[in-house]
Protein backbone atom coordinates (compact mmCIF):
# COMPACT_ATOMS: atom_id res chain seq x y z
CA UNK A 1 0.00 0.00 0.00
CA UNK A 2 2.85 2.39 0.81
CA UNK A 3 4.53 1.77 -2.54
CA UNK A 4 1.24 2.38 -4.36
CA UNK A 5 0.69 5.57 -2.34
CA UNK A 6 4.22 6.71 -3.16
CA UNK A 7 3.74 6.10 -6.88
CA UNK A 8 0.29 7.72 -7.02
CA UNK A 9 1.52 10.69 -4.99
CA UNK A 10 4.51 11.16 -7.27
CA UNK A 11 2.41 10.98 -10.44
CA UNK A 12 -0.42 13.19 -9.15
CA UNK A 13 1.88 15.89 -7.79
CA UNK A 14 3.94 15.86 -10.98
CA UNK A 15 0.73 16.26 -12.97
CA UNK A 16 -0.26 19.26 -10.84
CA UNK A 17 3.16 20.84 -11.44
CA UNK A 18 2.82 20.37 -15.20
CA UNK A 19 -0.68 21.85 -15.18
CA UNK A 20 0.46 24.90 -13.23
CA UNK A 21 3.55 25.45 -15.37
CA UNK A 22 1.48 25.88 -18.54
CA UNK A 23 1.39 28.97 -20.72
CA UNK A 24 -2.03 30.15 -19.48
CA UNK A 25 -1.87 33.49 -17.71
CA UNK A 26 -4.91 32.76 -15.54
CA UNK A 27 -2.82 30.18 -13.66
CA UNK A 28 -0.36 32.84 -12.46
CA UNK A 29 -2.19 33.76 -9.26
CA UNK A 30 -0.89 33.63 -5.70
CA UNK A 31 -2.99 30.61 -4.80
CA UNK A 32 -1.66 28.69 -7.81
CA UNK A 33 1.93 29.38 -6.79
CA UNK A 34 1.12 28.06 -3.31
CA UNK A 35 -0.56 24.96 -4.79
CA UNK A 36 2.59 24.43 -6.85
CA UNK A 37 4.71 24.68 -3.71
CA UNK A 38 2.51 22.06 -2.04
CA UNK A 39 2.83 19.83 -5.12
CA UNK A 40 6.64 20.07 -5.14
CA UNK A 41 6.65 19.27 -1.43
CA UNK A 42 4.41 16.29 -2.20
CA UNK A 43 6.91 15.09 -4.80
CA UNK A 44 9.70 15.25 -2.23
CA UNK A 45 7.47 13.47 0.26
CA UNK A 46 6.74 10.73 -2.28
CA UNK A 47 10.41 10.33 -3.17
CA UNK A 48 11.95 10.50 0.33
CA UNK A 49 9.46 9.90 3.10
CA UNK A 50 7.27 7.09 1.76
CA UNK A 51 10.07 4.89 0.32
CA UNK A 52 12.10 5.18 3.52
CA UNK A 53 8.97 4.30 5.53
CA UNK A 54 8.49 1.27 3.28
CA UNK A 55 12.12 0.19 3.70
CA UNK A 56 11.91 0.57 7.47
CA UNK A 57 8.68 -1.44 7.57
CA UNK A 58 10.19 -4.24 5.45
CA UNK A 59 13.33 -4.33 7.61
CA UNK A 60 11.30 -4.61 10.81
CA UNK A 61 8.61 -6.92 9.44
CA UNK A 62 10.98 -9.48 7.94
CA UNK A 63 13.48 -9.06 10.78
CA UNK A 64 16.36 -8.40 8.38
CA UNK A 65 19.65 -8.23 10.30
CA UNK A 66 20.61 -4.80 9.01
CA UNK A 67 20.96 -1.57 10.88
CA UNK A 68 17.77 0.42 10.32
CA UNK A 69 19.33 3.63 11.64
CA UNK A 70 20.15 5.23 8.23
CA UNK A 71 16.61 4.57 7.01
CA UNK A 72 15.23 5.95 10.26
CA UNK A 73 17.31 9.11 9.93
CA UNK A 74 16.01 9.74 6.41
CA UNK A 75 12.45 8.97 7.51
CA UNK A 76 12.45 11.27 10.54
CA UNK A 77 14.23 14.19 8.88
CA UNK A 78 12.19 14.08 5.68
CA UNK A 79 8.97 13.65 7.63
CA UNK A 80 9.67 16.65 9.85
CA UNK A 81 10.80 18.85 6.95
CA UNK A 82 7.80 17.96 4.76
CA UNK A 83 5.34 18.46 7.62
CA UNK A 84 6.81 21.84 8.60
CA UNK A 85 6.78 23.01 4.98
CA UNK A 86 3.19 21.82 4.55
CA UNK A 87 2.14 23.73 7.66
CA UNK A 88 3.90 26.92 6.52
CA UNK A 89 2.42 26.71 3.02
CA UNK A 90 -1.08 26.04 4.34
CA UNK A 91 -0.72 29.03 6.69
CA UNK A 92 0.29 31.18 3.72
CA UNK A 93 -2.75 29.90 1.82
CA UNK A 94 -4.99 30.82 4.75
CA UNK A 95 -3.49 34.31 4.88
CA UNK A 96 -4.06 34.72 1.15
CA UNK A 97 -7.68 33.55 1.38
CA UNK A 98 -8.30 35.90 4.30
CA UNK A 99 -6.83 38.79 2.31
CA UNK A 100 -9.11 37.97 -0.63
CA UNK A 101 -12.14 38.37 1.61
CA UNK A 102 -11.13 41.09 4.04
CA UNK A 103 -8.61 43.14 2.02
CA UNK A 104 -9.39 42.60 -1.67
CA UNK A 105 -7.60 45.77 -2.81
CA UNK A 106 -4.67 45.70 -0.41
CA UNK A 107 -3.44 42.12 -0.24
CA UNK A 108 -0.20 41.24 1.53
CA UNK A 109 1.06 38.83 -1.13
CA UNK A 110 1.03 39.69 -4.81
CA UNK A 111 2.09 37.96 -7.97
CA UNK A 112 5.49 39.62 -7.86
CA UNK A 113 6.26 38.87 -4.21
CA UNK A 114 4.94 35.30 -3.88
CA UNK A 115 8.04 33.58 -5.39
CA UNK A 116 10.17 35.33 -2.75
CA UNK A 117 7.74 34.33 0.01
CA UNK A 118 7.78 30.70 -1.14
CA UNK A 119 11.59 30.70 -1.39
CA UNK A 120 11.81 32.12 2.13
CA UNK A 121 9.42 29.46 3.43
CA UNK A 122 11.53 26.69 1.88
CA UNK A 123 14.79 28.19 3.17
CA UNK A 124 13.26 28.81 6.59
CA UNK A 125 12.08 25.21 6.77
CA UNK A 126 15.54 23.96 5.83
CA UNK A 127 17.15 26.16 8.49
CA UNK A 128 14.55 25.18 11.10
CA UNK A 129 14.92 21.46 10.45
CA UNK A 130 18.68 21.44 9.75
CA UNK A 131 19.60 20.21 13.26
CA UNK A 132 17.46 17.13 12.63
CA UNK A 133 18.52 16.68 9.00
CA UNK A 134 22.28 17.04 9.53
CA UNK A 135 22.42 15.31 12.92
Amino acid sequence: MVSIASLVGLLANTHVCFLLSGKRSDLRKVSHYLFGSLAVNGIFNSLLNLPSRLALTVIRLWDIPVSAEPVGYVLVSSNVACNVLNAVTLALMAIDRQDCVLRPFKRRMGRNSIPKVIALSWIGTLVLTSPIIFK
